[in-house]
């Protein structure tokens, strides 16, 4: 299968994945006041070789967007919309580490990786 076959269907994988969270979390009413934000961070192969992970910070905005469109999370009565914080690693994995303790330290309540984010990444966060 060519390389442009398994990217698109990556892709549609994962505006399904991410319609799924986005519809299971983010039910508030569409009607309801922000009281606060949920800060999620992401750090992505933007530019650099030998490949950019563009596609899932793409699929990242969709569902903060969607989400926030339909009343973002709503928990214990308070409503919360999502800010995302996307980051360029330029396909370095010191600059990634770097960028991830950088968003942790800002305040970022989660953080989504990418394709090169491996578990050790975020764990030495």
């Amino acid at each position: 299968i060519c390389s442009s076959m398994r990217r698109w269907r990556l892709e549609r994988r994962m505006r399904w994945l991410l319609l799924a969270v986005a519809v299971g979390l983010g039910s508030g009413s569409s009607l309801c006041e922000y009281d606060r934000k949920i800060v999620v961070g992401t750090v992505q192969t933007l530019s650099g070789q030998p490949f950019n992970t563009w596609h899932l910070t793409r699929a990242y905005r969709f569902w903060a967007e969607y989400t926030n469109e339909h009343g973002g999370f709503m928990i214990n009565g308070s409503c919360f919309h999502v800010a995302l914080q996307v980051r360029d690693d330029q396909n370095n994995a010191t600059r990634r580490l770097v960028l991830l303790k950088e968003l942790a330290e800002a305040g970022a309540h989660v953080l989504f990786g990418g394709h090169t984010t491996g578990t050790d990444d975020l764990a030495l966060v």
